[in-house]
Order: C-alpha cells, then structure tokens, then sequence
C-alpha cells in the first residue's frame, strides 16, 4: 500500500503551485490532448481518403466493365436479329454496337492501367471484338453470296420443274 501522508502526493504538490502556473498546466495539458485528438483525426482521414480513392477507382472500372458488357451483348443480340432477318438495318446495328463496344474498350483501357492482370484481360476483350467484327464480315459476305444463290435457284427451279414437266 502506498502512503500518501509523507508528502508525496501528486495532486498536493499541484495544489501548492501558484494559479497562474496550474492554469498554464492544465492548458498545456488541454492543448496536448488536442493535438493527439488531431493528429489522430488526420491519420483516420488519411486512411479514409485513401480507402476512398480505392473504392472510386473500383467503381469506376465496375461501371466501364459493365458499359462493354451492355455494348457486346447488343451486338450479339442485332448479329442473331441480322442472321435471322438479314436487312441492311440488322446489319448496321451490329456495325453500330461493335463500334460503341470497341469505344467503351478504349475509354476502359486507362481504368485498368494498375493491374496488370486487368489491363491485359481487357486488351484481350479489344482483340476479340475485333475478331468477331472480322467473323461477321465474313457471315455478311457469306449472307450476300447465300443469297445470290438462292435467287439462282429461283431463276432455275422452275426451269426445271417445267423442263420436267415435259419429259413426263
């Protein structure tokens, strides 16, 4: 047990200095907890600011990942409706959206310049589109010459049957 009756309280001592010096004290002990409160807020900032700037950049390349999806996905779906149909407007629309895909890729490429990963797997992407562009220039052609050959067959298919006809 400690004994306080010797003279070596702590708070006596305080009580025996003069008010002009207890107040200084007491400030000064004020001023140091502000400043450990504030250099403690500043650190807790700094960590959110940085945590911050993550998630904006996360955001980010979730929003231009989502926005090439959206683009190739449309292209897929006017490259089925010109299969289907094949108009020169179902056609266009494929043009139009692998345009816009392509643009969202380069507008993505610089989101995804600190991974290396990343980077590469939307490079990857850009390489793609431009071979399902070169592949539906090749169906567009294919379509084109499909249907220059059914019209032959038009021409000739009842030139048969007639020529048919007559044998019988």
């Amino acid at each position: 047990c400690f004994n306080w009756s010797i003279g070596m309280n702590p708070l006596r001592k305080f009580s025996d200095l003069k008010i002009a010096t207890r107040l200084i004290a007491g400030t000064a002990v004020i001023l140091v907890l502000l400043i450990a409160v504030a250099g403690i807020a500043a650190f807790g900032l700094s960590g959110a600011n940085s945590n911050f700037t993550e998630y904006r950049a996360l955001a980010r390349q979730t929003v231009a990942s989502q926005a090439i999806g959206t683009e190739i996905l449309r292209a897929r779906t006017a490259a089925k409706d010109y299969i289907l149909k094949g108009t020169d407007e179902a056609r266009d629309a494929v043009i139009s959206r692998a345009d816009g895909a392509t643009k969202e890729i380069e507008k993505a490429l610089p989101l995804f310049s600190d991974s290396e990963d990343s980077h590469a797997r939307i490079e990857a992407i850009a390489d793609m589109m431009q071979e399902y562009r070169k592949d539906f220039a090749t169906i567009t052609g294919m379509h084109v010459e499909r249907n220059e050959l059914v019209a032959k067959l038009d021409e000739f298919g009842p030139q048969a049957e007639n020529n048919l006809s007559a044998i019988m």
